[in-house]
């Protein structure tokens, strides 16, 4: 009994102590802040410009018929791209001289290309079963060709770049394409076409004994317009491969007209196996 009254008596002496450490913890305890402040604290970051949809839409909404043939890329990106319906046209470029815009141009189905040959100062390529043409014409020519009934629309060209590596490949070793030349299979027989920027110094890698003579046939030179070596790189990488092989090349030019046209050159040839290293700036990424 006395140990029980005992026991009672130490609680109770607990509580009590514990008591006024309890209150003040619970008057110092505050539930966290949930609501949403009025305002957003401001942004510290690089403020980002707003897009006017509407005014866009109204600019293109004002074009003239003709002027609705260019491609965006054709107007000044710093000053009103024109002055609605009154022909009056910021050309890009035009600010630091340049006189000549090189450009696609697509016609309707019924016309031929030529019809735009009054209007530019030169066709570099031409493609009848498309029907567009890659040309130069004077900035201030663009609104009488635009104006052609015939034309459909006209596009800046961009031109290509040429995907380039930092090391070259050992791919000899890596595709096991010298195992297969021990067993006898060397490339003899089959054409390969190459398309790059050139092959600006292609005698040197033949002096050096990294490329066949092209008198031998097994080198042959279509087009080397462009200008570079890629190309040279290229065909050294593939002779190390496939000796047996003829190697044909071919340059990119600077369109897309004209690199379809180097296709269509390489296999008319007689190349059964073709390859780029060539890049377009404007297509999809995948």
């Amino acid at each position: 009994m006395k140990k029980r009254i005992l026991t009672l008596v130490v609680i109770a002496l607990v509580l009590l102590c514990c008591a006024p450490i309890i209150g003040s913890v619970g008057a110092s305890y505050q539930p966290p802040d949930t609501t949403v402040p009025a305002t957003l604290p401001p942004n510290t970051g690089t403020p980002q410009p707003e897009i006017n949809i509407t005014a866009y839409e109204q600019q293109k909404a004002s074009l003239s018929p003709w002027e609705k043939k260019l491609s965006s890329d054709l107007f000044s990106q710093e000053t009103p791209a024109v002055s609605p319906g009154t022909g009056t046209l910021a050309v890009q470029g035009s600010a630091s001289g340049d006189t000549v815009a090189y450009v696609y141009v697509s016609v309707d189905p019924s016309a031929s290309t030529h019809v735009i040959d009054p209007f530019v100062s030169t066709v570099t390529d031409r493609d009848e079963t498309d029907h567009i043409a890659v040309a130069k014409v004077n900035f201030d020519h663009l609104e009488q060709l635009a104006s052609r009934s015939e034309v459909r629309y006209i596009q800046q060209v961009i031109p290509p770049r040429v995907r380039m590596g930092s090391a070259m490949a050992e791919s000899d070793t890596i595709l096991h394409t010298n195992v297969l030349r021990a067993g006898l299979i060397n490339g003899t027989g089959v054409k390969v076409g190459v398309i790059s920027d050139g092959v600006d110094h292609y005698a040197d890698a033949v002096f050096t004994g990294d490329l066949p003579t092209v008198a031998s046939g097994k080198l042959n030179i279509l087009s080397n317009t462009v200008g570079g070596d890629e190309g040279t790189a290229m065909l050294e990488i593939i002779y190390d491969m496939a000796p047996g092989a003829k190697l044909y090349f071919h340059d990119m030019g600077t369109n897309t007209l004209a690199f379809n046209h180097a296709m269509d050159d390489l296999v008319a040839a007689g190349c059964t196996v073709i390859v780029d290293d060539i890049g377009w700036y404007d297509e999809p990424y995948f």
